[in-house]
């Protein structure tokens, strides 16, 4: 059973993971699919003091007061910038970081330049809050989403975006240790194709941890199973090599928890031969007895049996190395 915590971007809310939160709970993971500020469920709570930082203490709280551990962070779009930010803060509660169709920055304009182009995203001021990403059919054809249903129930819950979170950059304090947390990445094809997400490290490609789906920005809505399943395999994943990104410290961790306790193998005391160990000399009276052999060898008080293999055995005097079959007396 895995822990999954969503973050949704922009104009979205948690209601966009209804598809891939009730797959995740059919196998049995727990999900939790929280409203941003001002957003979704929340958007009652809009106000000019919303923005990024405003964001990252949402989730952040979220995993400290539910005492969330060992977490797999999903964040799509904007949201992945919120998940960095958030992985920054408090990077032992989680396990994996999942970018769903999200390039990696430190700032939604920086993932997203057109945020900032007003021709693409205008923007309104409502209650002294400028917003930005508001709702319409364009914007769901933006988001890929085409069928009827499907954008009938979108344009039912989205909400405008404040552009104080969008322009804001995260400040990080312990990248050292966000850069030790394994990312995962599941883009879209389309938005593959327009080359957003170039700038992704070589090394997350070649070692299977990015994933191309086909379909729209808006995968949690259009491709809701193809998403759960990946995210499955992404929680499952066995460590067994050490990933790039991913501290030693860490890692040995995952060892020791994991591996079975070596048995203790005794030590043999250096020994040199002298004249005493071939009965020879003076001190014969005391010397080291010679060990016995393999034929004369008791277990439990009986003989060897025919065809009997001894890996070792142990003498009053020490062990007794042997590795073959022997045959009885």
């Amino acid at each position: 059973m895995t822990t999954f915590v969503f973050i949704a971007g922009a104009g979205l809310g948690g209601w966009a993971w209804q598809g891939v939160a009730r797959s995740l709970q059919t196998s049995g993971h727990v999900v939790y699919a929280p409203s941003l500020t001002g957003e979704g469920d929340r958007t009652h709570l809009l106000s000019r003091d919303v923005d990024l930082e405003t964001h990252v203490n949402d989730i952040t709280n979220l995993l400290t007061y539910e005492d969330l551990d060992d977490v797999v962070l999903v964040g799509h779009s904007y949201g992945g910038v919120v998940m960095t930010g958030t992985a920054d803060r408090v990077p032992a509660r989680i396990r994996r970081l999942v970018y769903l169709d999200a390039p990696m920055g430190l700032s939604h304009t920086e993932i997203f330049p057109a945020a900032a182009d007003r021709s693409m995203f205008p923007s309104q001021v409502v209650d002294g809050v400028e917003l930005i990403v508001l709702p319409s059919t364009d914007l769901v054809a933006f988001y890929g989403v085409t069928d009827p249903d499907e954008v009938a129930w979108m344009l039912a819950r989205m909400t405008p975006h404040p552009w104080k979170a969008s322009e804001q950059h995260l400040t990080l304090s312990n990248p050292a240790e966000l850069d030790a947390i394994p990312r995962y990445h599941i883009v879209a094809s389309r938005t593959a194709e327009l080359g957003a997400h170039d700038a992704l490290p070589a090394t997350e490609r070649v070692e299977g941890r990015y994933f191309v789906v086909d379909g729209p920005h808006a995968l949690m809505v259009t491709a809701p199973q193809t998403v759960a399943e990946l995210l499955i395999r992404i929680a499952d994943a066995h460590p067994a090599v050490r990933m790039p990104g991913e501290s030693a410290p860490r890692f040995r961790r995952w060892l020791t928890r994991r591996r079975p306790p070596r048995a203790a193998v005794p030590k043999r005391s250096p020994h040199r031969p002298t004249a005493d160990d071939t009965g020879t000399g003076r001190g014969r009276r005391n010397a080291r007895p010679r060990p016995p052999t393999v034929s004369s060898l008791k277990l439990g008080g009986r003989e060897l049996a025919d065809r009997a293999t001894v890996t070792s055995c142990r003498s009053a005097q020490g062990a007794v190395p042997v590795d073959r079959t022997v045959s009885g007396a």
